[in-house]
């Protein structure tokens, strides 16, 4: 890649990035603080992770359709998280389908084993990873 694509990238993202946020002001993707929230602002937008989806989006066409295991699911795990965004899901719902995008991404990297145990630990980690940054990014929107 030269500096021309890496430009004109940066310059799509942020207009997605504007875009979207002026729609999630617009309809009320906003999330609502409690008495256990770490703000108090009613205008902290909520679904903002779907800018990295839109990234990915990107860079999978671009790669003429490399890793197609890992954009399904990927796919998977970020509509299910706007899905949460927008209306509370049951944790089954999202527990779910971070195990299969998890799976499919495993899959992917060609870490499947035959040795359930192995998986099962390997799928527990990450998915425990994707629950860290996500809890992480609901304190305070580090990422």
């Amino acid at each position: 890649m030269n500096l021309p694509v890496y430009v004109v990238t940066a310059i799509l993202l942020g207009s997605v990035q504007v875009v979207y946020l002026r729609m999630a002001r617009q309809f009320g993707i906003v999330d609502r603080p409690n008495d256990r929230s770490s703000h108090t602002d009613l205008t902290t937008v909520r679904g903002g992770g779907i800018l990295f989806y839109a990234a990915q989006l990107g860079a999978f066409f671009y790669s003429n359709f490399a890793y197609p295991y890992f954009f399904a699911g990927l796919t998977l795990v970020a509509a299910v998280s706007f899905l949460d965004d927008l209306r509370p899901l049951p944790g089954r719902y999202r527990m779910g389908a971070q195990f299969a995008g998890m799976a499919l991404l495993l899959s992917e990297m060609g870490l499947i084993s035959s040795q359930i145990w192995v998986m099962g630990a390997l799928l527990v980690v990450c998915v425990g990873i994707l629950n860290a940054y996500n809890f992480m990014d609901g304190i305070n929107g580090m990422t």
